[in-house]
């Protein structure tokens, strides 16, 4: 019995060995479960960092798409640099974003980022060691000095030291003084002697003033007007950029008033309104570009209208049925010179359709029996031909202001064709090319009538002179009271060769009815030609009578 007892008392103890040693093995394996480098908590601390960085990356591109829908309402763009300069930091007041190498470059909530040209968040690191960023004043573009500041700091101790080596002194705010464009070299170091070095690059000084600036007014109605401003941002130098046109100020006063108003807008195209009828305008326009240099235009003048446009208008019917007439004088139209007209045969199927789209405040009207009615224009009308002068439109502004009426006629045929035996020109030293080779004296000329839809358009003629001889044009726009309500004289030349050419494009005001062109007086007996005469919707030459 004695003997069996210590047999029982010996298994016990290996027992508890045993026991001892495998909780021994199964705790190491729990702690490098849960410390090792793929444990548990490494790996939880890993996936907690990994979040963190997710929710980063998302606040940024969700920021990024907010800025980029808000501009494209206001029709903007979103670049590179506008994040850098100012639309990142209004939404995320504490990010740090630098442009470098067409990508963004900054900090966020303790973390490393990069924005690419397709505005694509790489999120990176977290902040360790000597990390430094800088700031500019101004942030955008400048045609004046640049102020940068550098924000160093270490995780390792304190910044001891920042050096550059572009030759630069720091201001007493701690700031360098930036005066041209180029790449800044910075070294910073910490108290234990970690270092960081950056390259910053200025890009953004801009001292040349726009060029080619010109300002051209359209759609001029009783109360408004439209200028449309052709300008060219200054060229890049080696000491400036290019920095782009960034906005227009428009100066304006009536030839009565003492002081000018000021509207201020960025696309290339404005319309001024709330003028008065039968008012002339002096106006100027200053471009800027984005660093703040200008150019000033001439002083231009324009005069509203007393009456609207009448319509533009269309005449469709079988021309292989209708009867030519030679008309009394040319008749310019946006295609050209005509010197016929075409009329259908009474009854016949003809359709009405305007071209023209009616200004603000502007209703088109249509008669069909020489005005006795009127109705206002929508569609095309077809109708039987009841003879000259029944089709008549005519536009009315604003319920109260009816324009000049309109009577519709299809003009065919240009000057070089014949529409009967004898042509429309019956002036003495003219042919059929509508082309001048003659001696004058005096204000004997061209004359010619111009259809409404010229009105409010620019009337360009060309001329040249024979060798040897002076030449000395005027033009003379007459109103449809055959009284003169405008003239210019065209540039005066001497005649090298027939080549030549001399034009001037005058602004159309309103009610034109006819027009001609004169050798004026002079002691000489001029010889020249004028062998074009058009209107067109574009100032070509880029001057206003």
């Amino acid at each position: 019995m004695r003997l069996k007892k210590e047999l029982n008392h010996g298994i016990t103890l290996i027992a508890l060995i045993i026991t001892i040693i495998v909780l021994l093995i199964l705790a190491g394996i729990a702690i490098i479960t849960l410390t090792g480098e793929n444990g548990i908590l490494n790996q939880s601390s890993k996936a907690q960092e990994k979040t963190l960085q997710a929710q980063i990356k998302e606040e940024i591109e969700m920021t990024i798409i907010e800025i980029q829908t808000e501009e494209l309402s206001n029709k903007k763009t979103v670049t590179l640099e506008t994040l850098v300069n100012g639309q990142l930091a209004n939404k995320l007041p504490n990010i740090i974003a630098e442009l470098e190498d067409n990508k963004i470059i900054g900090e966020y909530k303790g973390y490393e980022y990069t924005i690419d040209d397709k505005f694509k968040v790489t999120i990176g690191e977290i902040i360790k060691g000597v990390t430094f960023h800088y700031t500019l004043d101004p942030i955008g573009y400048t045609n004046g000095d640049i102020k940068l500041y550098i924000n160093a700091t270490s995780t390792n101790g304190e910044i001891t030291k920042i050096e550059t080596t572009n030759n630069l002194t720091v201001n007493q705010d701690g700031s360098y003084t930036i005066q041209k464009n180029g790449n800044y070299e910075f070294t910073v170091t910490d108290s234990l002697g970690n270092t960081k070095t950056k390259n910053i690059k200025i890009n953004q000084i801009d001292k040349v003033e726009p060029k080619n600036s010109s300002v051209k007014y359209e759609e001029i109605t009783l109360d408004s007007f439209t200028i449309n401003i052709l300008a060219e941002d200054g060229d890049e130098t080696k000491e400036s950029v290019k920095s782009g046109i960034g906005k227009y100020e428009l100066y304006i006063k009536s030839s009565t008033e003492s002081e000018y108003i000021k509207y201020e807008f960025e696309d290339e195209k404005y319309m001024v309104q709330e003028l008065k009828p039968n008012t002339n305008y002096n106006f100027y326009v200053i471009v800027y570009d984005k660093a703040g240099n200008y150019k000033q235009s001439e002083n231009m003048t324009i005069t509203t209208l007393n009456v609207p446009y009448p319509p533009i208008t269309k005449l469709n019917f079988n021309e292989s049925n209708a009867t030519q007439k030679t008309l009394e004088y040319p008749i310019l139209t946006l295609d050209g010179m005509k010197n016929c007209s075409l009329e259908p045969n009474i009854g016949e199927k003809v359709t009405l359709e305007i071209t023209s789209t009616p200004p603000k405040d502007t209703i088109y009207y249509y008669s069909l029996d020489s005005g006795s009615t009127w109705n206002p224009y929508t569609n095309a009308i077809t109708t039987n031909y009841n003879g000259e002068n029944t089709i008549q439109v005519k536009s009315i502004y604003k319920d109260k202001v009816e324009s000049t009426i309109k009577i519709v006629k299809k003009y065919i045929k240009d000057l070089n064709e014949s529409c009967t035996a004898s042509v429309a020109l019956k002036n003495e030293g003219f042919d059929d090319k509508f082309d001048t080779y003659c001696e004058m004296a005096g204000s004997v000329g061209i004359e010619f009538k111009i259809d409404p839809e010229c009105w409010g358009k620019y009337l360009s003629v060309y001329c040249c002179t024979p060798p040897t001889y002076y030449k000395y044009g005027v033009l003379q726009l007459l109103d449809i009271n055959r009284n003169k309500i405008l003239d210019g004289y065209l540039q005066d030349i001497t005649g090298i060769e027939y080549t030549q050419l001399t034009t001037r494009s005058i602004f159309l005001p309103g009610e034109v009815d006819g027009a001609f062109c004169s050798t004026g007086t002079s002691s000489y007996s001029p010889r020249f030609h004028i062998y074009e005469v058009w209107c067109s919707s574009e100032n070509l030459n880029g001057k206003q009578y």
